[in-house]
């Protein structure tokens, strides 16, 4: 059941608090409702709970990968000049594999970024395709209807505004199993699923690229995570809340 905005709000904060993203942020997606209206689960809220959840886990390890970085930053140019020749005499062959990875990192991410953004703009070229012929389906099934409702001006006297009311209210559920319990929607999401999980690999190597120079200064990583596949479960069920809120919210809407 749906709550207000406040409560929705509070709710979602403290659930955030207190919960832990786990190993595998995947297991956080939820099944896909079945439901013709939003009042009937609470799939929005459990989605702006995780998604909260998701966002601060986000910053509170981008701050800690941060650090690292400034660690290093704040090396004076001497300093790091003594510690890199150290290294490459210790360790030349690891040295060498660090260098080429500094070489290639630029190119590498620049194109996994490319990559990424094409992937991006096909995928919601689809989904926007997807929408207007759903927004077009529900138009022909109810605009008739509120074609003759509209022309009603005792709207609380009237009985033919209510019997029309309920006519909107079957047209919409006469359309509901074939959008909003089975395809096309559920193919979409499952198809972005997938964009976004075969474009983590090539992310995490371009970003283990960018980290590899730690060790040549003598930098501990330690603390290191990526926060890549949190991003990625992110924009899933972000993508999920926008296609699952065209969804009518209650029956009485039609009223």
């Amino acid at each position: 059941m749906k709550k207000g905005p406040l409560g929705l709000a509070l709710f979602v904060a403290s659930l955030a608090a207190n919960a832990a993203v786990p190993a595998d942020p995947w297991t956080l997606v939820p099944a896909l409702p079945t439901a013709c209206y939003g009042q009937q689960d609470d799939f929005d809220e459990v989605l702006a709970t995780r998604i909260e959840t998701l966002s601060a886990e986000i910053s509170r390890q981008a701050e800690l990968n941060g650090q690292i970085e400034d660690r290093f930053d704040a090396l004076d140019p001497q300093e790091k000049q003594r510690r890199m020749m150290d290294y490459m005499m210790e360790n030349p062959q690891e040295a060498t594999k660090v260098m080429q990875a500094m070489q290639s990192m630029g190119s590498e991410a620049a194109e996994s970024h490319q990559v990424e953004e094409e992937g991006e703009g096909e995928q919601s070229q689809a989904l926007a395709g997807l929408f207007a012929r759903y927004d077009a389906a529900l138009k022909t099934a109810t605009d008739p209807i509120f074609a003759k409702r509209n022309k009603i001006s005792a709207i609380g006297s009237d009985p033919e505004f209510e019997v029309l009311s309920r006519q909107l209210e079957q047209e919409y559920e006469k359309l509901c199993p074939q959008w909003w319990k089975g395809d096309p929607f559920r193919t979409w999401l499952a198809g972005y699923r997938e964009f976004l999980i075969q474009g983590i690999p090539a992310r995490e190597e371009a970003e283990a690229k960018g980290n590899a120079h730690y060790a040549m200064f003598g930098i501990s990583a330690a603390s290191y995570r990526s926060t890549i596949k949190m991003e990625a479960v992110k924009k899933y069920l972000m993508r999920a809340t926008e296609v699952y809120r065209r969804r009518v919210d209650h029956a009485t809407d039609w009223n």
